[in-house]
């Protein structure tokens, strides 16, 4: 699966990392996983690695996924993505739908600034 996600050692961040073709499933497999994490630790950060994703599922199901985040989680949680120049502009349209929900979320070009912010 080309989806990983783990706690950042040291640093109580839930770490997502993606790369190539990510699925509809793999993402509520991945948001499964990160509230399994979120409930058994406490983290209230979230750092996700998208830089090598190359394709996300169709913007309908981006739009919706978005908006689960704010139900799934509650606003206490930050999410930092780490993109890239040639990220898939649909990770983009998932993090503008989280951010109109009130759900704090911003995006980095590197994990050294993610991490500074998610610990702010």
């Amino acid at each position: 699966m080309p989806q990983t996600v783990s706690l950042l050692k040291g640093h109580e961040i839930i770490k997502v990392k993606s790369w190539g073709l990510v699925t509809e499933a793999m993402l509520v497999e991945t948001r499964d996983k990160i509230e399994r994490l979120h409930q058994e630790y406490g983290c209230t950060m979230v750092l996700v690695d998208a830089r090598q994703q190359s394709s996300l599922p169709g913007e309908r199901f981006i739009f919706m996924f978005g908006k689960t985040i704010d139900f799934t989680f509650s606003r206490d949680i930050k999410w930092g993505v780490v993109i890239s120049d040639e990220t898939n502009e649909k990770i983009l349209l998932l993090k503008e739908t989280v951010e109109n929900t009130g759900v704090p979320i911003k995006s980095f070009h590197t994990i050294e600034d993610c991490i500074a912010w998610l610990r702010e």
